[in-house]
């Protein structure tokens, strides 16, 4: 099986993302802070047909870095467009997914820094999150047309749709509670939601980063992790 770069596992972020051909990519303009909070790396790249710089080996993201697979191997993925190869990314295989569990669980500690954080607080970060994504959704739009060939009229409606859902979920994130349920028997009845565990997820093909945002938003309040 291969994956690409967009496995997220660390610190304040525990998505095992898989998904066939999603890039990474620098900056427009490298003074500019990132919009993946660091994610950005590599010193080097090239512009392909839209302009894009690319950096020329893409890496996998576990437990709050990017690494290269365990295997060493990497695998070409191609611009639709014009079928030109955008650049080398990391093939993640069993190993890599199993750091990146290895990661999740950590996270998923009761005394962690992510479980320690208030509802409060973890909406703020998604709202912080939405912020980025309208900030560099014109960057990210034609990233998703240079990537998998969505029409470039469709994808800044995908980056708004995103940041639109980010901020939906981050007004959910001090508003999860249990129910007390009348009941015809002397006891207290009641919900209790709380996580279970480590997920994993696929993306599809035709919408990689909106269908990232929606992975990894809607688990952040519920201090689940994927």
């Amino acid at each position: 099986m291969r994956f690409s770069s967009t496995v997220l596992l660390g610190k304040q972020c525990f998505l095992i993302i898989v998904t066939p051909c999603v890039i990474r990519t620098k900056p427009l303009q490298d003074h500019e802070e990132s919009s993946l909070s660091g994610a950005y790396s590599g010193s080097g790249g090239e512009e392909n047909c839209t302009g894009i710089s690319v950096t020329h080996l893409l890496q996998l993201f576990i437990d709050n870095e990017w690494v290269d697979a365990e295997s060493g191997k990497t695998f070409e993925t191609f611009s639709p467009h014009d079928g030109k190869v955008i650049a080398k990314v990391a093939e993640g295989d069993k190993a890599d997914i199993e750091k990146a569990v290895a990661a999740a669980r950590r996270a998923f500690h009761r005394k962690s820094e992510w479980r320690g954080l208030t509802a409060s607080a973890r909406g703020r970060l998604l709202h912080r999150f939405a912020d980025l994504i309208e900030r560099d959704a014109q960057y990210l739009a034609t990233l998703e047309s240079t990537n998998n060939g969505a029409v470039s009229t469709m994808t800044p409606i995908l980056m708004s749709g995103a940041a639109n859902y980010a901020r939906y979920t981050a007004g959910l994130a001090d508003k999860i509670h249990g129910d007390t349920i009348p009941s015809d028997f002397e006891g207290f009845t009641y919900t209790l939601r709380q996580p279970v565990g480590v997920c994993g997820l696929i993306l599809p093909w035709n919408a990689p980063v909106l269908m990232f945002v929606h992975k990894v938003v809607i688990f952040q309040p519920f201090s689940l992790y994927c």
